[in-house]
């Protein structure tokens, strides 16, 4: 059987997407956005600091959406974390966070297991919307060596 679990929902362009509470250290905005300059990675963008914790932004727009994130002081970031590690990342906006029974979650079907959606753990059924819930351990690892790059300098 598979386990139930809370998710927050978020919007990134047209596509809903969750992360399940326990990856999600809050939700931040008005925070000014340091650039990087651009030879670490195209996906982190830049770094936040919140409460004197340099928290690298990354931009998933690329990968979901096909289409270049536009940020600004009113952009939403929503903080994932695995373990110590965190990632700021830009949304269009939040939801809230549902209780999903077990029996809603699907595996991610063959035919989307494609490069775009290579940090989709699994699909939830929430009202009746099919919400793509990110797998943090993938989302973190497959970043791994950027972050740590964007991190020292």
């Amino acid at each position: 059987m598979k386990k139930e679990a809370d998710i927050f929902v978020f919007q990134i362009g047209t596509m809903y997407f969750g992360l399940e509470v326990n990856n999600v250290k809050g939700i931040v905005t008005k925070v000014q956005i340091t650039g990087t300059n651009g030879e670490v990675s195209v996906d982190i963008v830049g770094m936040i600091n919140i409460n004197q914790e340099f928290i690298p932004v990354l931009d998933l727009y690329r990968e979901f959406s096909k289409e270049a994130l536009q940020l600004s002081g009113d952009t939403i970031f929503v903080l994932a974390s695995l373990g110590k590690a965190s990632l700021a990342i830009p949304v269009d906006s939040t939801e809230t966070l549902y209780h999903v029974p077990g029996e809603n979650f699907t595996p991610v079907p063959c035919i989307l297991k494609g490069l775009s959606e290579k940090y989709i753990g699994r699909i939830a059924d929430i009202e009746g919307r099919l919400i793509s819930v990110i797998d943090c351990d993938s989302l973190f690892h497959g970043y791994d060596s950027q972050i740590q790059s964007v991190l020292q300098n």
